[in-house]
């Protein structure tokens, strides 16, 4: 489902590139869709919200040293988690070869209730996490990867994709860009995933993110 999905989401934006003149490639370089995670027009009005992270919360006080000093080291800011979301699971990780000792990505997963995720909330902590992004990154550029080639972006969506947004229905979309912090070219990639509910119901219910310098 997912796989037809991301291809039709490629020929829409197409389409739509090439009546404006524009003809990119939709792939980053390791063949990866780059943009089939966006809304829709909507997305100009998209709401920035997320809520500020308690560090005595059970998920952060488990890591040995401070989680949120970690992420903002890495990612250049403080990290928030969904608006009335609580935190399932927060790791960070130290790079290889010769970052082995230095923090190079986190992972966080966030319960957002019990039922399926509103398209509006995915979105609106998407935008915080974008607009915490363009703050700090060199020169407040954000960017994607198409065939190879790094070409800027001024919103995470495109226009002409609503007719894919169907409020109630699982989001068959995620969200993933580029910035160079100092230097370093960091990635982001938020996306929907599913877990057991107090019911024990399969839910798209969890908002995964993950921050990391591109390997």
């Amino acid at each position: 489902m997912k796989k037809v999905f991301l291809a039709l989401m490629c020929i829409a934006s197409l389409v739509i590139m090439t009546a404006c003149g524009g003809g990119n490639a939709k792939k980053d370089a390791s063949g990866e869709t780059a943009e089939v995670k966006k809304e829709a027009k909507a997305s100009k009005s998209v709401k920035s919200e997320w809520d500020a992270i308690d560090p005595n919360e059970d998920a952060i006080k488990k890591n040995k040293e401070s989680y949120l000093d970690k992420t903002k080291e890495i990612g250049g800011f403080e990290i928030g988690k969904p608006k009335s979301s609580t935190i399932k699971e927060a790791y960070w990780f130290y790079g290889e070869n010769e970052l082995e000792n230095i923090p190079a990505s986190y992972i966080m997963r966030f319960v957002c209730g019990e039922g399926q995720i509103k398209h509006s909330d995915f979105n609106s902590y998407t935008q915080a996490v974008w607009d915490a992004c363009k703050k700090v990154a060199d020169n407040g550029r954000i960017f994607v990867l198409r065939a190879g080639k790094e070409q800027d972006l001024s919103t995470f969506i495109e226009e002409g994709m609503e007719e894919f947004i169907v409020e109630g229905k699982e989001i068959e979309y995620y969200h993933k860009w580029y910035y160079n912090l100092n230097g370093i070219t960091m990635k982001v990639d938020i996306e929907p995933e599913k877990s057991r509910n107090s019911s024990n119901e399969q839910v798209q219910n969890v908002i995964k993110i993950n921050v990391g310098r591109k390997k």
